[in-house]
């Protein structure tokens, strides 16, 4: 019989054996002889290279089988350093890595930055898409991944999508209204790995176009994530705090406003690894409505956020609207006001984290408000 070994299935049909009879339980028992088998979505990028699913397995050293097999660090045929056009089957092998294309989602701009296609985003993003590796993508006037789907997941029109990047992927903006917004009920899964981060940035530094690189701010929106865990400031003043019922309206989005907060401490946004966020922020009054960084608004404790970076932005680094979402390698560099900024009952963990102000420029490193 087969063995299995430091093996990721992405079984969407489920595990089965095939032949003269079905036998789920011995092919499940096939795969937990091994604890470092896992059943779960791939995140690989450009269909074959390694993104954090696949570098969370534990590799299995095939040199305990035969001295033919040299060690390796990673599972699969390509490590996490190699890309498209730097790996061992680059130059030689035919129709292996196809020209990129636009996915499902977005559409072609019409024009490219180096000879990369500029893919465009934009609207109400109302199914899953998967940004592949191998373009630009435009974020054009305000992006929302899915309808809000309310404090219980039950709203009317609610619509719940998801928006996967893989590793590698670079997203930019070109004014202050364009910014993405991913709305309750719905999920971004930002794959980037140490070698092949997910960059969210503004066109000036795409084209390497900024008058001042160094003090560059602005250049776009920003990263808004809403969710359905509870807060303490609740729009309506009746309700009681840290209930199902306690909503709120997110500062910096307008022209429709948002809603977050609700009763699952527990819920998802899904996760955001080895991503950058540079020279976003903007004011939409002159009243503190603001775009940070990221935004994280009502975001539970399964949403998962790991090596993330925000540099250079207009407003805060990143600044929590209750919720209980944790959080471990923050690195803040450059931002214009607060770095960290906690509010309306945030009440998560954060470890490892790097702040560091520009000259001339950056309040408080951290502001922490309970209401």
């Amino acid at each position: 019989d087969p063995k299995f070994s430091s093996v990721l299935f992405d079984c969407a049909g489920g595990l089965a054996l095939t032949g003269d009879k079905e036998d789920p339980a011995a092919a499940q028992g096939a795969v937990a002889a091994d604890a470092n088998n896992t059943i779960g979505s791939n995140s690989l990028a450009s269909v074959l290279f390694p993104g954090p699913n696949e570098l969370g397995v534990t590799p299995f050293d095939a040199t305990t089988l035969s001295s033919f097999f040299e060690p390796t660090t990673y599972i699969g045929a390509f490590g996490p350093t190699e890309t498209v056009t730097n790996n061992w089957a680059a130059g030689w092998t035919f129709a292996l890595f196809p020209e990129p294309t636009c996915p499902t989602g977005t559409t072609d701009s019409g024009f490219d930055i180096q000879g990369t296609t500029v893919c465009r985003l934009s609207g109400d993003i109302t199914s899953d898409i998967r940004l592949t590796r191998g373009n630009y993508y435009e974020i054009a006037g305000r992006v929302d991944v899915g309808v809000d789907t309310g404090a219980d997941g039950n709203a009317a029109n609610g619509v719940a999508a998801s928006l996967t990047i893989e590793s590698g992927v670079t997203l930019f903006g070109n004014a202050g209204d364009d910014y993405v917004v991913v709305n309750r009920g719905s999920q971004i899964f930002s794959n980037g790995t140490a070698a092949n981060p997910v960059v969210f940035t503004s066109e000036a530094d795409v084209t390497d176009s900024q008058v001042d690189p160094e003090n560059a701010i602005g250049e776009w929106g920003g990263l808004v994530l809403l969710g359905q865990a509870p807060i303490n400031r609740c729009r309506d003043v009746a309700v009681t705090p840290a209930t199902a019922q306690c909503e709120n309206i997110v500062e910096g989005v307008t022209n429709p406003e948002a809603v977050y907060g609700g009763g699952d401490a527990g819920d998802s946004s899904g996760r955001l690894s080895y991503t950058l966020v540079k020279h976003a922020g903007y004011a939409v009054d002159t009243n503190g409505n603001e775009l940070n960084g990221i935004t994280f608004a009502g975001i539970g404790t399964g949403t998962e956020v790991n090596y993330v970076q925000v540099h250079n932005n207009s407003d805060d680094g990143v600044e929590f609207f209750g919720g209980g979402v944790n959080i471990k390698h923050l690195v803040l560099t450059g931002n214009d006001d607060d770095s960290i900024d906690t509010d309306n009952g945030y009440n998560g963990h954060i470890q490892y984290a790097i702040v560091v102000q520009r000259p001339g420029g950056g309040d408080n490193i951290t502001e922490a408000s309970s209401v």
